[in-house]
């Protein structure tokens, strides 16, 4: 009971309200979305580090009061820039070029310091989240959309545009896609939203939906904008994100910031919260048209691909290597196939960034469902290295974990310090 009066007793104003900030607000989301591995990232990642820079200029120089660090994210830049380094050195003695990997290292400490600083502040972080959500929300609004045309009436294709060597079809209203997949005989573009390619659009939405109720009001609108980003889990045609999404719908019934009145509570719900995991397993794998077993019949090129990838990634975490040279195509598909170039450090070092900030987050069953799905989908799914914006969403879990949330004024239950 005394942590829940703590966590009333430190909770923040709402957003600011004033034009400026909102402002503010926007123009740090069109900086994220220029961020790789975000849509515009590829095209227009120096427009993204110029504001970033200016920022990391300007919030020291007006707003030195607030320009500070939390802990979370200290540890997020501290652990990137040590994976950053390890990746250069090691390209550079396996033969790769390593200017590239040098690059990425230095825009994304310009990246993570900024946003760093603009999130210390709880108000601008809860800020950004609304636009954030606000965006995915639109996005997966727009997707569903586009999919109840394909399946009744068919597309309306509105432009073409080029996402860095890829060509993005825009379909009405405004749905980016980006290959097609079959489902249930139809065939459906599937939607980009946010992200480069289809699978991080799904992480996306499942993030927005898990993050939902630590920034956005409890009514039934907002009750509408939560369930539309499910939806567009399911446009992105992603079956890692379709994983991922019931894995964390399964664990926040079950096991995030609930608090029983006795130990039988606690131990039947923790049971439930198991049998409901295994039962999310269960449907990942095997769920019609979703399901990893579907994706061996729609898709198994690509199955196979990441299935050796990850199994050489196993082979070299087991073996403790120090990285070597891949013969595999795409060695670096998750976390775990990318053991096989960068070694176990960079992998130690991605576990740590997307792990560790939760344990200096005041919060922590707040920021834990978002962040499961970042972890979860960069172990299994997508890759690390080269996506600063997988480290931002990591510290906006954590600052607004740590600006205690709306949700913690009606829901002691949802206030775990």
């Amino acid at each position: 009971m005394t942590g829940v009066i703590q966590a009333r007793e430190n909770l923040v104003e709402t957003p600011p309200r004033s034009v400026g900030a909102w402002l503010l607000a926007t123009v740090m989301l069109l900086a994220f979305l220029a961020v790789r591995p975000n849509i515009l990232g590829e095209s227009f990642a120096n427009f993204g580090t110029a504001v970033c820079l200016l920022m990391l200029v300007g919030i020291p120089l007006f707003d030195w009061t607030h320009a500070r660090l939390s802990p979370a994210t200290v540890v997020v830049i501290t652990t990137f820039v040590g994976g950053g380094m390890w990746a250069t050195l090691r390209a550079g003695e396996l033969g790769f070029d390593a200017g590239p990997y040098a690059n990425g290292l230095v825009t994304g400490m310009v990246i993570l310091i900024a946003f760093g600083l603009y999130l210390g502040r709880p108000d601008r972080a809860r800020a950004f989240g609304r636009v954030l959500l606000y965006l995915i929300a639109i996005m997966s609004l727009f997707s569903a959309i586009t999919l109840l045309m394909a399946v009744s009436v068919g597309v309306v294709q509105i432009a073409t545009v080029s996402i860095g060597n890829l060509t993005s079809s825009v379909l009405f209203p405004f749905t980016p896609t980006l290959s097609r997949i079959s489902f249930f005989g139809v065939p459906i573009d599937r939607a980009l939203g946010i992200g480069r390619e289809p699978g991080w659009w799904g992480m996306y939405a499942a993030f927005g939906w898990a993050l939902w109720p630590a920034v956005m009001p409890k009514t039934l609108l907002s009750l509408a904008g939560r369930t539309i980003t499910a939806v567009g889990v399911l446009t992105s045609g992603s079956t890692a994100g379709f994983g991922v999404f019931i894995v964390a719908v399964a664990f926040t019934l079950f096991f995030s910031g609930r608090r029983d009145s006795s130990p039988l509570s606690t131990y039947l719900r923790w049971t439930a919260g198991a049998i409901a995991l295994a039962i999310a397993a269960w449907v990942a794998v095997y769920a019609p048209q979703f399901g990893l077993a579907a994706k061996s019949d729609i898709n198994n090129v690509s199955l196979e691909g990441r299935n050796l990838a990850t199994s050489e990634g196993l082979h070299a975490l087991a073996q403790l290597s120090l990285g070597e040279r891949s013969t595999i195509y795409s060695p670096n598909v998750n976390l775990i196939a990318g053991v096989s170039e960068g070694g176990w450090p960079f992998f130690v070092l991605g576990i740590c960034a997307l792990l560790l900030p939760l344990a200096l987050t005041r919060h922590r069953a707040i920021a834990m469902p978002a962040m499961l799905v970042v972890f979860l989908t960069i172990l299994l799914a997508q890759p690390l290295t080269g996506s600063h914006a997988v480290y931002l969403l990591v510290m906006l879990s954590c600052a607004i974990a740590d600006g205690a949330p709306p949700i913690a004024q009606s829901s002691s239950a949802n206030v775990v310090t």
